[in-house]
């Protein structure tokens, strides 16, 4: 199916996926961080599609796939622990599609698998089916076949696979948490006690930041989870309660049985679930930045909808009645008198095929219609025209021949809960500043502005203890970040304080020093004047016994 130095990496029904990217309107090579990405002409199913990552985005390179025949390309978004990617996927439309690949473009998206230069014994993919349908890995360990689901092949032969819940792994993973949880507490006790004996304290002893710590650890676990409704809303009804000492403890045999009968509420009570009430709008991704919705969720208002550039002619119910030459996006074409709608429109997507040109043209009535594959401000169209408007041919350029006609799509517009949005395409992305919203970003595929119903997104207890310590431990901004900020100044005032008592101890030791020294300069003084004094009285003694 492919040339066989390569092999297809990621294998799905009737086709293959590329590997994961984090963005898929930005060039690929660039997402990649290819400083010098590969370009080149790949064939698919035998037709040639001429790729560039330097300038192509993945939902470019699907657009140019999807335009052939007998084969179809789309990006899937792939939402998980709050972050969204974006995977190419190309299906046939009779079997998986051959895919030969001459720059290694499709080896770098990872659609494909190269093989080793100069093998002695050549590694192989691992080749199997699941009810019928035919898959190809470059590992025996295989996770993405089935959804939460890992694969381990051992042998070559047939097996049937029975898949059942693990609530056991659920359990563990509590009583991970659970174990995790303890420590942190344990630590915290351990250093705030007070030795009235050594009067001495720990060293968490007196502190506010620690003390509220420790209480909003406890309030992640305790408090209600009834965003999205349903029975399971506290943690002490899985078995998941508190001693007398703050220290979490689990019931397995209350969890095992809430698994066993609502393991939904027990995913929801647990983890980060979404919905909308309108089913033209989507939930894309979040971040740890956007808040629980709860129960009455984020109101949706779109002001301006998303629309894609869309460029069409005068009426032309003969078809082309005169030669005209079309200059699209820099690329020319020539439609020929004679030429009936549709084989202007085969021969304007012909071009946009060759080119890579992210639109397509079709017969809307009696006119041609060009619309830009990418929604919102992305997409644009600017076409010349060797005709002036009105002289008879198709009207797609501006008034006079040779000016420009530019055409725009516009970018979804609007708010969530009231906060600030900006559009990309048909994406609404809640601003990073916003309160409650931040990181929300939805899919919206209304036809006209209006209220939108509500998201929800709840999180439950593990998803807002992670949000919470993310917030916490923030080095900018967390409190304890805050905290230890605070202790390293006033260390530093009383290191300067130190300095100063020092230097003033320095100073005063320097005087004592000059004091003394004349200190002993008098006592010397004293000295000879004692002595001085003593020998006159000597000499009196010795005068007054002389004259008698």
């Amino acid at each position: 199916m492919q040339s066989a130095d390569v092999s297809i990496k990621h294998a799905i029904t009737d086709g293959a996926a590329s590997d994961g990217f984090a963005d898929k309107l930005t060039a690929a090579g660039e997402v990649l961080g290819l400083s010098a990405a590969p370009a080149g002409t790949v064939q698919v199913n035998g037709a040639d599609v001429a790729i560039d990552l330097a300038a192509d985005s993945l939902q470019d390179i699907a657009t140019a796939i999807d335009a052939l025949d007998g084969v179809s390309a789309t990006v899937v978004t792939e939402p998980a622990d709050g972050e969204t990617t974006y995977r190419l996927e190309i299906v046939g439309d009779a079997g998986q599609p051959t895919l030969s690949d001459d720059g290694n473009v499709l080896v770098t998206l990872g659609v494909l698998a190269k093989g080793i230069a100069h093998e002695v014994d050549a590694a192989r993919d691992a080749s199997f089916t699941i009810d019928g349908v035919a898959m190809t890995r470059a590992s025996n360990a295989v996770d993405d076949a089935i959804e939460n689901v890992q694969l381990q092949l051992r042998a070559e032969a047939a097996a049937r696979l029975t898949i059942t819940r693990d609530p056991s792994a659920t359990v563990a993973a509590v009583e991970s948490f659970v174990s995790a949880y303890n420590s942190v507490v344990g630590l915290i006790d351990a250093n705030q006690d007070f030795d009235t004996e050594a009067e001495t304290g720990g060293a968490f002893f007196g502190m506010p930041a620690i003390l509220s710590l420790e209480s909003d650890l406890r309030r992640q676990v305790s408090a209600v989870v009834n965003t999205m409704g349903g029975d399971l809303v506290l943690a002490s009804q899985v078995g998941l309660t508190t001693d007398a000492d703050d220290r979490l403890v689990l019931d397995g045999a209350d969890l095992l049985a809430a698994l066993e009968s609502d393991p939904a509420g027990v995913e929801r009570l647990f983890g980060t679930v979404t919905s909308a009430s309108n089913a033209a709008v989507e939930v894309q991704s979040f971040t740890q930045a956007t808040h629980d919705s709860g129960a009455g969720g984020y109101a949706v208002e779109i002001t301006q909808v998303a629309t894609q550039a869309t460029a069409t002619s005068a009426s032309l119910p003969g078809g082309i009645v005169l030669d005209e030459t079309l200059t699209i996006n820099g690329r020319q074409v020539t439609l020929d008198a004679g030429m009936s709608l549709q084989d202007a429109a085969d021969l304007l997507n012909s071009l946009f095929t060759a080119q890579r040109m992210s639109m397509s043209a079709s017969v809307e009535g009696n006119a041609l219609q060009i619309v830009a594959d990418l929604w919102g401000d992305a997409g644009r169209i600017d076409i010349v025209s060797s005709l002036d408007d009105g002289a008879g041919g198709t009207g797609l350029g501006g008034t006079l021949a040779g000016e420009v006609a530019t055409v725009q799509g516009q970018d979804v517009a609007g708010t969530i809960n009231g906060e600030s949005c900006t559009g990309r395409g048909r994406l609404l992305i809640a601003d990073d500043s916003n309160a409650n919203t931040a990181g929300l970003e939805l899919l919206v595929t209304v036809d006209a502005p209006g209220s939108l119903g509500v998201v929800r997104v709840s999180k439950g207890i593990a998803a807002r203890m992670a949000d919470f310590v993310s917030a916490v431990t923030d080095a900018s901004d967390g409190a304890l970040t805050r905290a230890a900020d605070g202790i390293s100044a006033e260390i530093e005032a009383i290191d300067e304080q130190i300095a100063d008592i020092e230097a003033e101890i320095d100073r005063y030791i320097q005087q004592l020093q000059v004091d003394f020294a004349l200190m002993e300069t008098k006592m010397s003084q004293s000295t000879a004047l004692l002595d001085w004094m003593q020998l006159q009285v000597e000499s009196l003694s010795s005068w007054q016994s002389w004259r008698r």
